[in-house]
């Protein structure tokens, strides 16, 4: 990334995790726009397919400090096709240069690293999630989660 470029721009195929333990019964939801024309995965929004999309911007931050709003301005835009779902994510920084970003080695979501997670509540019962990340230095994670203070007694 050019450290004259406010934004940090990561464009992912996937879809977003709202995790119910910030909204309760109630957690967002979101209709995602379809496409005909699937948009070039090359990190720039500036196709007008993008300008069809979902657009979020409503987000609370996991950590440093959990629920609360985040520290900068982030949207993010949705489209899916036949063939995948897709996602930009502009996370804005004033100081781009302070982000941190260590490099490691893939699905390491430990890192001193800005990250950007998306997932997918496959089941629709807000108890486990597909999960992606990605951080500022490009370690790509995946995995499944479980809510772990689930009971079915």
């Amino acid at each position: 990334m050019r450290p004259d470029k406010k934004l940090l721009i990561l464009t992912l195929s996937f879809l977003i995790l709202v995790n119910s333990a910030l909204f309760g019964d109630n957690p967002p939801t979101a209709k995602i726009v379809r496409t005909t024309e699937a948009p070039r995965i090359d990190g720039n929004i500036n196709e007008p397919v993008w300008e069809t999309a979902t657009t979020l911007t409503e987000f609370r931050q996991h950590s440093p400090v959990f629920n609360a709003n985040p520290s900068f301005p982030t949207k993010v835009l949705l489209l899916y096709d036949n063939e995948a779902v897709y996602v930009a994510a502009i996370l804005s920084d004033p100081h781009p240069d302070s982000i941190a970003n260590q490099l490691g080695e893939r699905d390491n979501e430990d890192l001193n690293a800005d990250y950007f997670g998306i997932g997918f509540d496959t089941y629709n019962n807000q108890q486990d999630a597909y999960y992606f990340l990605v951080s500022a230095s490009d370690i790509q994670v995946d995995g499944r989660k479980a809510d772990g203070t689930y009971d079915a007694v």
